[in-house]
């Protein structure tokens, strides 16, 4: 146990003065030849008290060596003094009990205290954890608060799992994470790995090159997480020990929730990639049937009252292209009829492919007359699109459009305008002498 340094102070002088008593007594003793030999003689108790001055912060010590001297001042003193000696010998045992008492609870808080800070490592990375470098932060204050003056925290790239071999092989390289100094803490997440080789001597300047720092392992249960080097002495082994477990489970936290983090954004992004799958034509990059559709809802949602116009397209003389010049030129076919609609409608049209060779495109119109129009300047881009590319076919495109009042059941009723709409197509055909193909 562990006095503070006003109960040494008091002890100090108490046993000057105590000191003083024994060594006249002994003085008078040794003149008086009728006096059986002493035990000890003055030179003996005052080494005795050197030693014990030496360890005064020792209550248990000064209790000791007080009551001997007690007891040594007893036996030379005058027989009316020994009522007197004996109370002082009590009221030292009671003195010094209170003493150890007060010291043994001050001790007691000072663990509660530890260890309560200790936990707190784990509260901080929990609360902080979708912000790792303020939760690394955190920790290190943790351990400023148990009073350690410097540390360095490295992590592995992954966790390792601890074998029972007679052999521990670790990764190439740690990565700082952050420094603790006096209070100032710095965390150096993205500096430089540092290899297995190179720790001490990137930990030694840090510590002045001092070789006074302990560096310990922090595991989470049978994973080591990483490395820690505290400079020496600043806790105890139970404190490090616990300490480094709470900090064990901490980055254990935070790693869990960095690869749940990275899960779910892998995730996120394949979800969006199967969202565009299936709502966009692999071909052409434009709206497939479902994705038509959808988009199509929505905009008839937020125009109700307004007057559309819906377009059934369709690319004549596929078929021929595909057997005379082959699939890759009737795919091509496709994709350069998708660009010559894209150009000739309006930018807030929606333009989709049904499958094949058939198109559909919705766009919103003020009256019926631009019906027409805009199927012209679908007649106007391809005529453009063959006269400024030499493939070796021409591409040519029928389409029939239908206008579509908007209200609250304009979407159940767009079934039925594309069979309009498609059979204003297939007159087109007839009438241009192209046929279904």
């Amino acid at each position: 146990m562990m006095a503070s340094r006003h109960v040494s102070e008091s002890f100090r002088y108490s046993l000057h003065g105590l000191l003083r008593q024994v060594r006249s007594a002994y003085a008078k003793q040794l003149a008086n030849k009728d006096y059986p030999e002493p035990l000890f003689t003055s030179q003996d108790l005052t080494l005795l008290f050197n030693q014990a001055y030496r360890n005064c912060l020792s209550l248990e010590g000064f209790q000791s060596t007080v009551i001997g001297l007690l007891r040594a001042l007893a036996s030379v003193s005058p027989p009316e003094n020994a009522n007197r000696m004996i109370e002082e010998i009590s009221n030292l045992h009671q003195g010094i009990a209170r003493m150890l008492n007060a010291d043994v609870e001050e001790t007691r808080m000072s663990m509660s205290r530890r260890e309560w800070i200790s936990f707190h490592i784990t509260d901080d990375a929990i609360r902080e954890s979708t912000n790792p470098q303020v939760a690394y932060r955190l920790i290190l204050e943790e351990l400023d608060k148990l009073g350690i003056r410097q540390a360095d925290l490295f992590l592995l790239p992954e966790p390792v799992e601890f074998m029972s071999t007679r052999t521990f092989a670790l990764s190439d390289s740690l990565r700082p994470i952050g420094h603790l100094c006096d209070g100032h803490v710095q965390i150096t997440e993205g500096s430089p790995l540092v290899g297995l080789q190179e720790l001490l001597s990137h930990i030694l300047p840090a510590y002045g090159g001092s070789s006074a720092y302990t560096v310990g392992g922090i595991m989470a249960g049978i994973e080591l997480m990483g490395v820690i080097a505290l400079d020496a002495g600043t806790l105890d082994d139970d404190g490090q020990l616990i300490a480094l477990l709470n900090m064990g489970i901490a980055l254990k936290h935070l790693q869990m929730i960095a690869n749940e983090r990275e899960s779910n954004e892998i995730l996120s992004k394949s979800n969006l990639l199967l969202e565009h799958q299936s709502h966009y034509d692999e071909m052409t990059g434009i709206l497939n049937r479902r994705g038509f559709m959808a988009k199509l809802q929505r905009m008839l949602s937020a125009h109700v009252g307004q007057l559309g116009a819906l377009f059934y397209l369709d690319l004549d003389g596929l078929k021929f292209i595909n057997d005379t010049y082959g699939h890759d030129n009737g795919d091509e076919a496709i994709r350069q009829t998708t660009h010559v609609l894209s150009a000739c409608l309006p930018p807030d049209a929606i333009l989709g492919r049904l499958g094949g060779d058939e198109f559909v495109s919705f766009t919103l119109v003020t009256c019926e007359a631009e019906i027409d129009s805009l199927g012209k300047s679908v007649d106007v881009g391809m005529a453009t699109f063959n006269a400024t590319h030499s493939y070796s076919f021409d591409l040519a495109i029928s389409y029939g459009g239908v206008p579509l009042k908007i209200d609250e059941n304009a979407y159940a009723s767009v079934m039925d305008s594309l069979a309009v709409a498609d059979e204003r197509l297939y007159q087109m055909k007839k009438k241009r002498g192209r046929g279904r193909t």
